[in-house]
């Protein structure tokens, strides 16, 4: 078991064929290939529901592979892009577009 206080980082310009960012912790991302996240996202309206999905799929994976013996910080960020509307102000973006959801594998 390692922590490691440097993240993986990348950058690029966002366009209008992006759709979706998705931020998970490693215990989603070492269970779930990126396009497999993007997938399930797409099939959702409610950023919400996305990312409890994904979170829900990689905790059922850690369980599986580990026979509930291991746990792993399990976290994912949805958040929806519209690149039709304007840019949200610092209150409006509070409520609109982004969801999280958390779950511990114990």
């Amino acid at each position: 078991p390692w922590v490691i206080a440097v993240p993986e980082i990348s950058e690029r310009e966002l366009g209008p064929k992006d759709k979706v960012i998705i931020l998970g912790s490693d215990g989603v991302w070492d269970r779930m290939g990126s396009q497999e996240a993007v997938d399930i996202a797409a099939r959702h309206r409610d950023p919400a529901t996305a990312a409890r999905e994904i979170t829900n799929i990689a905790r059922q994976r850690w369980h599986s592979t580990t026979q509930g013996k291991m746990s792993d910080d399990i976290t994912a960020v949805v958040m929806h892009l519209d690149h039709a509307s304007p840019p949200p102000t610092r209150a409006s973006s509070r409520s609109a577009g982004a969801a999280a959801t958390s779950a511990a594998v114990t």
